[in-house]
């Protein structure tokens, strides 16, 4: 008896990245590239409007967190898309979180301390990976698959 097989679809992804200095003022053009190829993916106004969000607090804290005193540093921001779902790496050259800070973060804080970053990432996208190096930095990968679904 034969057995038929269909060859694998493999996961084709393209990439778009871009580096901005360590200033608040340039997360509006990763917000503005994220939208654009957010919407090629057919992601929904609330699903784009979602991971602006989650990408803009990547971005800000790799801004606060690892930017040098005098503004110097840089954050690369990579866009992976593929059929059905959309992967954002933000890097930072920082001091890198430890794991534990980074679990201790992914709860609920004190609105008035600051802190919630990861805890929206989190809410707002379907996966959260973080790693962070001491003395190399900090990389946050977020994941969104159109619809919510894998």
């Amino acid at each position: 008896m034969a057995v038929k097989t269909r060859p694998s679809k493999k996961l084709v992804e393209s990439k778009v990245a871009v580096t901005i200095p360590s200033e608040a003022a340039y997360v509006r053009v990763v917000r503005l590239a994220l939208t654009g190829i957010a919407s090629q993916l057919n992601f929904s106004i609330d699903e784009i409007e979602d991971l602006k969000l989650a990408v803009s607090e990547a971005c800000n804290n790799a801004i606060r967190h690892a930017g040098s005193a005098n503004g110097d540093g840089q954050v690369l921001i990579e866009c992976y898309s593929s059929p059905g779902r959309l992967r954002v790496c933000v890097q930072d050259h920082g001091p890198g979180i430890t794991p534990k800070a980074a679990r201790k973060r992914t709860k609920p804080a004190d609105p008035s301390e600051g802190g919630l970053g990861l805890y929206l990432m989190q809410t707002l996208v379907d996966e959260v990976h973080v790693q962070g190096t001491p003395g190399v930095g900090t990389r946050v990968e977020l994941i969104k698959y159109v619809g919510g679904h894998a």
